[in-house]
């Protein structure tokens, strides 16, 4: 069996700097043994029990977190065991756009099928789940009553499904879905399976499609879960085909629809751009910082914001080269920027309102300007700002 420890050992490999700047753990490095010894104490304590979780609004979501530093690690650690266990690992996002942008130049009777699961951390019963735990008698007892606590809060709350908002969850709905995952890889029809979260991805037959689909509803219904009425289904035979997935949009047509131009018709083009979707939630952010600068006049923030939005940030740095997150690497597969030009063109209209001509000086409009969203991901353009100021500059995007 797995050694399941909770002590300092542990958990000296599981805290990262996030957590350090999240729960304000300590301030001078020197503290960090004598706090880390306090959390395990707390925990390995026999009479150590969670305390009820905080509820919290996420936009139109209820979500969930740990009251304190010291349940926040308890339940790290515990999700940190069941993955190992249960060898649990979530769908790589990255991969799958890649695996999807190969397969679908295919110009064999094969019909795209996507599905998306209603409400589908809501409809997982966190209850099963234990109790598929507990029948395995892997997860020792401390893990169990980790569990255990998690459940008896949620049911105070009113919260019969998994919590949003706590990582765990995460690692219980891979646990809870791994029936489905099995049973639609190992149906024969069925070229290419993916899952991410909720959204689902089925390249199969053209001709067994609606029995793909049929039998993909009845596996999630024994599961207690449902699709959502919106789907897709495009044949890759019949182009063009226009999809929107894990935030791409993916356009596969033939160079020319004549027949008589068989190098070109015979040409399948695939485009890769952002989904309009994403778009939109960037437009939403622009709109929120200048509704921010309209109260506080803080030129500083407002540019900030928009470079933040529009570069790259350095998340880890390391030996083989350093780790980037931001608009560009968050869609690395799109083959043309030129999709990006609606943001820019989003600033634009926003500078050219009269409101903002009265407020903002013709130097600070001028360096306005110059914030581009396409540049910024043609040229690779980093911005470094420090985690104290990521999280302020990021404070007025909540709740979208």
């Amino acid at each position: 069996m797995l050694e399941q420890k909770y002590d300092i050992n542990f958990l000296r490999k599981t805290v990262t700097n996030t957590d350090v700047y999240r729960w304000n753990l300590w301030s001078d490095e020197s503290e960090r043994e004598l706090v880390l010894h306090g959390i395990t104490s707390s925990i390995k304590n026999g009479d150590y029990a969670l305390s009820p979780l905080v509820k919290k609004k996420i936009g139109s979501k209820n979500a969930y977190d740990a009251k304190s530093s010291t349940d926040f690690f308890a339940i790290k650690m515990t999700d940190h065991y069941i993955r190992r266990i249960y060898k649990v690992k979530q769908s790589d996002r990255n991969r799958i756009i890649k695996e999807i942008s190969s397969l679908l130049g295919d110009r064999g009777k094969l019909t795209l099928l996507r599905m998306d699961v209603k409400s589908f951390y809501e409809n997982i019963e966190l209850s099963k789940v234990i109790a598929k735990i507990k029948e395995d008698m892997i997860l020792n007892s401390k893990g169990l009553t980790i569990l255990n606590s998690i459940h008896d809060s949620l049911i105070s709350l009113g919260c019969q499904g998994l919590p949003r908002g706590i990582g765990l969850s995460a690692t219980l709905s891979e646990l809870y879905m791994e029936p489905f995952d099995r049973a639609m890889r190992a149906h024969k029809s069925i070229f290419y399976y993916s899952r991410y979260v909720d959204d689902i991805i089925v390249l199969a037959d053209e001709d067994q499609i609606d029995k793909v689909e049929l039998q993909a509803k009845l596996k999630l219904s024994e599961l207690s879960l449902e699709t959502n009425d919106k789907k897709g289904i495009h044949s890759l035979g019949s182009l063009p085909i226009d999809f929107d997935y894990l935030g791409y949009n993916f356009e596969v047509a033939r160079e020319s629809e004549d027949r008589n131009d068989q190098k070109k018709y015979n040409n399948i083009i695939t485009s890769i751009q952002v989904s309009p979707s994403k778009i939109k939630k960037y437009m939403t952010r622009m709109v929120k910082s200048f509704k921010s600068y309209e109260r506080n006049h803080n030129f500083k923030d407002l540019i900030e914001r928009l470079r933040y939005l529009s570069g790259s940030q350095i998340i880890k740095k390391s030996k083989n080269g350093n780790i980037l997150s931001g608009l560009k690497y968050n869609y690395r597969y799109v083959t043309d920027y030129k999709c990006l030009k609606v943001l820019d063109a989003f600033l634009y209209s926003i500078l050219d309102n009269i409101k903002y001509a009265q407020i903002l000086t013709p130097d600070q409009r001028a360096k306005l300007i110059k914030v581009s969203f396409y540049r910024s991901s043609r040229d690779g353009y980093i911005v470094k700002y420090s985690r104290k100021r990521v999280t302020h500059l990021k404070k007025v995007w909540r709740y979208e």
